[in-house]
């Protein structure tokens, strides 16, 4: 299957609710094997639909994808270290890591398989800090798409910025600037609504947006 759903938020209900009362045995990374015909990253999942037995799951984990596309699949790198390594647990290659893990951890949303010892290392991270993102912001996902980036951001405290209001212009932080537990930002977008989602001081929006009218008359979107 398609690994999105063990990140994804529409897999949340299969891995708590439904996956803890399978007998599942095997949980293979494939998403670094060659499949002709589907570049959509997968996994395999092995079980029997019984209550569990063993409380550990063998766990193929993938650290390499496949360096080129093999002349027969079948005799793929990534793929043969996966036919080798599934029956040997607590191996490690330049392709995979094989374990058995707790069962446990396979009933908690979202997964982590990733081999070479990045599961590890992220729980270490987790166990270790002092704070979680989600005590810093109410919701992690989808943003803002502006649609016209010159017409509702400019550089922060540049000159153009610094007309307007503070009360409407908010820090407008894209992604490429998080990196390495550090958030900066280089933009400010415009943002002319009270607490209540209210719009405020709608004369010097209009003035602010006059220059870029013919812009968004063509970026109307009907609804």
């Amino acid at each position: 299957a398609a690994n999105s759903f063990m990140k994804r938020e529409f897999g949340k209900k299969l891995v708590q609710e439904f996956i803890p009362k399978w007998d599942l045995t095997h949980v293979i990374d494939t998403s670094g094997v060659y499949i002709p015909g589907h570049s959509t990253p997968t996994v395999i999942l092995l079980g029997r639909n019984q209550a569990p037995i063993n409380d550990k799951i063998r766990t193929i984990m993938g650290i390499k994808a496949e360096p080129e596309s093999p002349k027969d699949p079948a005799n793929g790198k990534v793929w043969r270290a996966v036919i080798k390594q599934i029956d040997q647990a607590n191996s490690e290659s330049e392709f995979l890591s094989s374990a058995d893990i707790s069962r446990k951890q396979f009933c908690k949303h979202p997964w982590s398989i990733s081999g070479g010892g990045a599961t590890e290392l992220r729980n270490l991270i987790i166990s270790s800090a002092e704070n979680m993102l989600e005590s810093f912001t109410e919701s992690v996902g989808f943003g803002v798409i502006m649609g016209e980036d010159d017409a509702f951001s400019a550089t922060a405290h540049s000159s153009i910025v610094m007309k307007l209001n503070e009360k409407i212009r908010r820090p407008f932080v894209e992604g490429e600037f998080i990196r390495d537990w550090l958030l900066t930002y280089s933009t400010e977008g415009l943002y002319p609504y009270d607490e209540k989602l209210n719009l405020i001081d709608e004369s010097e929006i209009n003035e602010w947006l006059w220059n870029y009218r013919t812009l968004l008359f063509y970026r109307r979107i009907l609804s």
